[in-house]
């Protein structure tokens, strides 16, 4: 059962989007099949080219080590997510400034505890992530992948799936478990998709055409195109999410 602290928070959270708007802001969890893939240079550069636009922006961060976001950002966090629900840690004290409009936050505890259905799993994922779209015009989580293609409900739930996808075999392959688990687990019916590293455009184009085709076919649900990234520079990629490509929720 929810305890009273997690209810006030949604209240909270729920009250600032009846004052700013019903429609809240996207939620865009970033999935890669493989290391290597360049997904969290391709988040950072974005979250970074979104701020330096006028968008208040937060990374959640779901991993840990040297070549996660947040060591990536060079901060140190002071905290984890699952704090600011836990009565432990105000939430603004657990987001760590990046640069003018851009936060980060730790959430490594909170994705492991997230990673099964558990009773009221889905209402605490919930609880998790509203204080964040209440502050932000986006937010932007650097997803862990676990084993075949689970991922916890914070990314799940996202109302928005960018797959990046490395232009090799194992990679493509592993993307596509995580397409199927989500559409099939989830019911999730529509995911976005990045190329990297591929030679040329053609290449990208023809990976990506494959598992669009494959996806509709075998799954039923819809992969649209962000584009190929030989080295992740984001600029293209921010203005699609700014300018409306990722604003109509994929997720009911």
């Amino acid at each position: 059962m929810l305890d009273t602290t997690l209810l006030s928070v949604h209240d909270q959270a729920a009250g600032l989007r009846r004052l700013f708007g019903n429609r809240p802001p996207p939620v865009v969890a970033f999935v890669s099949g493989r290391d290597g893939s360049g997904r969290t240079t391709l988040l950072i550069r974005a979250a970074a080219s979104l701020a330096r636009s006028g968008q208040r922006v937060i990374v959640v961060d779901e991993n840990s080590g040297s070549s996660s976001a947040i060591s990536t950002m060079r901060i140190k966090p002071s905290g984890d997510l699952l704090e600011s629900v836990a009565g432990k840690v105000p939430l603004k004290q657990l987001l760590k400034p990046v640069e003018p409009q851009l936060w980060a936050i730790r959430a490594e505890k909170a994705a492991a505890m997230l990673r099964t259905d558990t009773p009221g799993a889905t209402e605490a994922a919930e609880l998790l992530i509203d204080p964040l779209r209440a502050t932000a015009n986006f937010v932007l989580i650097d997803s862990r992948v676990h084993g075949e293609g689970h991922l916890s409900l914070l990314s799940a739930r996202a109302t928005h799936m960018v797959v990046v996808v490395a232009a090799r075999p194992d990679a493509i392959t592993t993307a596509y478990t995580v397409i199927k688990r989500l559409a099939r687990e989830r019911g999730r019916d529509g995911f976005h998709m990045v190329i990297t590293r591929a030679r040329s455009e053609n290449d990208a184009a023809a990976i990506f055409n494959n598992v669009r085709r494959t996806a509709h076919q075998h799954l039923g649900v819809r992969v649209d195109y962000l584009g190929n990234y030989p080295v992740p520079e984001t600029a293209d990629l921010a203005d699609s999410l700014q300018g409306g490509m990722l604003l109509a929720p994929a997720f009911q």
